[in-house]
C-alpha cells in the first residue's frame, strides 16, 4: 500500500510481555524478541553471560538441532540473527510477511527451549573468549577507566 506511513502499536499482555508493532506495509517483515538481560545487568561472577547467550542463539533447542534451525530459514527464504547490548539481547527472524508465524515458531523455540550441549558451551566459551580478547587494549595502553581507576587510588 504506497503512500501509508508507518505505524506503531505498543500492547501489554497479560503475563506483563511487552509486544510492540511496527508496521510498514512492506514485503519482509522483522520479527524480533528482545530481552532486557543486556550486559548492564550482569555481576562480577557473571561477566560474559550476556555475550554467551547471544551466541546461542538459534544453536541446538529441545525441539531443533541447529542444522535443523538452518533448514528451516533457509526454506523460508530467511535471515535468522541475535545482538547483544549494554541493554538487552535480541533474537531476530527477517522473513517474508506471509511467513511469519513460522518465523514466531523459531523465535519461540529459541527462546524457551534452548538446549546447552556439551559441546556447544565449550564452542561458545572458546568464541567468547576469543571475543574478549579482540575488544582489550594492546598492553601499556590505558583506556579512560584505567586512568580514573588509577587517580581514585
Amino acid at each position: 500500500m504506497k503512500g501509508r506511513a508507518p505505524e506503531l502499536g505498543v500492547a501489554t499482555l497479560g503475563n506483563g510481555l511487552k509486544v510492540a508493532a511496527y508496521e510498514t506495509y512492506g514485503p519482509v517483515a522483522t520479527i524480533a524478541v528482545a530481552l532486557q538481560a543486556g550486559s548492564r545487568y550482569e555481576t562480577r561472577d557473571t561477566i560474559g553471560a550476556a555475550q554467551s547467550i547471544k551466541h546461542f542463539g538459534f544453536r541446538s533447542t529441545t525441539h531443533r538441532s541447529n542444522v535443523r534451525f538452518t533448514r528451516e530459514i533457509d526454506n523460508l527464504g530467511g535471515v535468522l540473527s541475535t545482538t547483544a547490548t549494554r541493554e538487552s539481547i535480541v533474537f531476530a527472524a527477517e522473513v517474508l510477511r506471509d511467513r511469519i508465524p513460522d518465523a514466531v515458531d523459531l523465535l519461540v523455540d529459541v527462546v524457551r527451549a534452548t538446549r546447552f550441549a556439551d559441546y556447544e558451551v565449550a564452542d561458545v566459551a572458546s568464541t567468547v573468549k576469543s571475543e574478549s580478547l579482540s575488544v582489550r587494549p594492546p598492553p601499556g595502553q590505558r583506556t579512560a577507566a584505567d586512568a580514573a581507576r588509577a587517580r581514585r587510588r
